[in-house]
């Protein structure tokens, strides 16, 4: 896929390119606004663009395709490779990748990058046993939670749950628990991205059978990190 504004620098280009054997040009555009689509539509193995289109730099193009993602590892792959060796482009910024995306693993010196942690998705749960039921869990638990919640007092109260990969059980009870926090920390673990550890670190959760905050974080973890791709 070509794109330049000069219809006969695409021209020449793309004479050269037929003249290669396995080659095939299969779009030539004027705009990076129109590469953008393009490039979405036909998913070329190559897109050479001009880097100072007038409406849409050849590196803002490289941003903008890659807010759309992969499917999988080939792919995520296949675009980065796409995206870190477009000739002419010293730096490639991206606002919204997950913790744990494939990138870091991929680059012979991952020093070179500058990865910044910012907030992003946050779990408000507003029917406790309802949404510990609606997910699923790899690690199995057993026990109390006494849960503190000043916004949807039906939360609160001591809950004895019971979690495994089959399905969860969520009901109230008065035994006593075996820890407790505000429904903020659970929310927070709820996506299986944070541990519930730190939290009772730094004060936060109160640990009162020993052992119990970290077996529900390990049950909560969930592979891979939660990550919303686009903003609503």
């Amino acid at each position: 896929m070509l794109a330049d504004e000069l219809t006969l620098v695409r021209e020449g280009i793309a004479s050269l390119c037929r003249a290669v054997p396995g080659f095939e040009v299969v779009s030539q555009v004027g705009s990076g606004q129109a590469a953008v689509e393009e490039i979405l539509r036909l998913t070329p193995d190559v897109a050479l663009i001009d880097i100072n289109l007038s409406d849409l730099a050849s590196s803002e193009v490289i941003r903008r395709i890659r807010e759309h993602g992969s499917l999988d590892a080939a792919a995520a792959h296949a675009l980065w490779q796409l995206l870190l060796n477009v000739d002419l482009v010293g730096k490639v910024t991206h606002w919204n990748l997950a913790v744990d995306d494939v990138l870091l693993k991929l680059l012979d010196n991952p020093r070179r990058a500058r990865p910044i942690l910012h907030d992003s998705v946050y779990a408000r749960l507003v029917d406790l046993p309802a949404a510990l039921a609606a997910r699923r869990y790899d690690v199995e638990y057993s026990g109390v939670i006494e849960v503190a919640d000043e916004h949807a007092p039906w939360n609160a109260g001591r809950w004895a749950v019971t979690l495994a990969p089959g399905g969860a059980q969520c009901r109230r009870t008065g035994a006593e628990p075996d820890l407790s926090m505000d429904v903020q920390c659970l929310g927070a673990a709820y996506l299986g991205s944070t541990s519930l550890v730190p939290m009772a670190a730094a004060g936060q959760i109160d640990e009162r059978t020993a052992g119990s905050v970290a077996a529900l974080s390990r049950a909560l973890r969930h592979e891979p990190a939660a990550h919303c791709s686009f903003v609503f």
